[in-house]
């Protein structure tokens, strides 16, 4: 796998774990508002089993987007276990961009290099990264 898709996956699973969770609230909101009209009219038998039978298979949906979601965030976690294996100040580059999404000049800043410094650290790490991942 090329190493900057790999760095790239988490952006990925960041917003599909954001979908699926989006997915899961609106399943949760329609099992809470999945409730029998009530009136003095008499119906036929059935109308409580369908309901029941849709809440029953929305909180299934709801429990598989929950298994999708729990799967997600254990690859997000392989890859920031393995950037966690690279030095110090390459580590921190890279999870800085990678993880927490931040560009080089807030990096710079925030760690008091100037950015060509900072672009070395994330050269050196991607490097070394790569050479990791070719291993594997």
């Amino acid at each position: 796998m090329n190493v900057y898709m790999f760095l790239e996956q988490v952006r990925m699973l960041d917003e599909l774990i954001d979908a699926k969770n989006a997915e899961r609230q609106r399943l949760l909101e329609i099992v809470t508002n999945v409730v029998p009209q009530v009136s003095d009219m008499p119906r036929g038998g059935g109308v409580s089993d369908r309901v029941g039978n849709a809440a029953v298979k929305l909180v299934t949906l709801a429990e598989e987007t929950d298994r999708i979601i729990d799967e997600y965030i254990d690859r997000r976690q392989e890859v920031i276990e393995i950037l966690e294996t690279l030095p110090p100040n390459e580590y921190a580059v890279l999870h800085r961009k990678y993880i927490q999404y931040m560009r080089l000049g807030e990096i710079a800043e925030e760690m008091d290099r100037s950015i060509m410094q900072v672009w070395r650290y994330k050269q050196a790490g991607i490097e070394r990264l790569a050479k990791m991942l070719a291993q594997k």
